[in-house]
């Protein structure tokens, strides 16, 4: 198979959430980092006395964490109040994300319901320069790709 001319970066990256599933928001201006974990499908093994390997077995994929790196602000409808609001308040959320920049025609990966297990709060060293950075990390059942339309 000859190499690929395809390949692309994630640096035009969109990112979006959404409290309800209909109403997006783009955060792309305010995250770094997305990194999608999980979701491992059980693997059943059974051996038997005669021969010398398991038999398998597959069953259920198990959740997903998707974790997301964003920059701190302290604007009222900035990333984080929207986030700390659905962590504090158990709300669901929503996220998806386009590796091409969520323009018609490209992928996108969307989240079921999801459920924030990590809301990050400020914090940061007193010597450095750098903005202060937060990671929330959401928890759903599945991600679907998707076309953008």
């Amino acid at each position: 198979m000859a190499q690929t001319t395809g390949a692309i970066s994630f640096t035009n990256a969109k990112v979006e959430f959404s409290l309800n599933n209909s109403d997006w928001v783009d955060v792309s201006g305010f995250s770094s980092e997305i990194k999608p974990d999980g979701g491992e499908r059980e693997i059943g093994e059974f051996y038997t006395l005669e021969g010398d390997v398991a038999i398998l077995t597959t069953g259920k994929r198990g959740p997903m964490e998707i974790s997301l790196t964003v920059v701190y602000t302290e604007g009222g409808g900035d990333i984080f109040e929207q986030v700390r609001d659905a962590y504090e308040n158990n709300l669901p959320i929503y996220m998806r994300w386009s590796p091409k920049g969520g323009h018609i025609g490209d992928f996108q990966f969307v989240t079921d319901v999801a459920h924030i297990t990590k809301g990050s709060y400020p914090g940061g060293e007193a010597k450095s320069g750098d903005p202060v950075a937060l990671e929330i990390v959401l928890k759903t059942s599945k991600v679907s790709k998707e076309i953008v339309v």
